[in-house]
């Protein structure tokens, strides 16, 4: 073999095994875990669950409550619309990540 096939090969061997062991790793953490889910995902949740409820309660806020000309308006109306829309989004990844905990009544566990 060619020196440069030969570390190539041995390169693709050393990622497959540090997959491998992430890999391995993350399961016997979310085995081992009381939630089902490892660190990662529940710190994902937390954070969604903060910015989602920040979200939410930023719904009610009206145009005028911050000038009384309306300046802002737009600018407020703007924000309303990206809060929505990261409500939504939030949304939608706190149930991607509710479905890939591992229930406590599973049987593979």
């Amino acid at each position: 073999m060619e020196a440069i096939a030969i570390v190539s090969l041995v390169s693709k061997v050393a990622q497959f095994v540090t997959f491998a062991k992430d890999l391995i790793s993350t399961a016997i953490e979310i085995h081992q875990s009381t939630s089902g889910a490892s660190e990662d995902t529940l710190s994902i949740n937390v954070v969604y669950g903060k910015l989602r409820d920040f979200s939410t309660s930023i719904g009610p806020i009206s145009e005028q409550s911050f000038t009384a000309d309306g300046d802002n308006a737009s600018a407020v109306s703007a924000i309303k619309q990206l809060a929505a829309i990261c409500k939504d989004d939030c949304d939608r990844l706190l149930s991607i990540t509710k479905k890939l905990e591992i229930q406590p009544q599973a049987k593979t566990r």
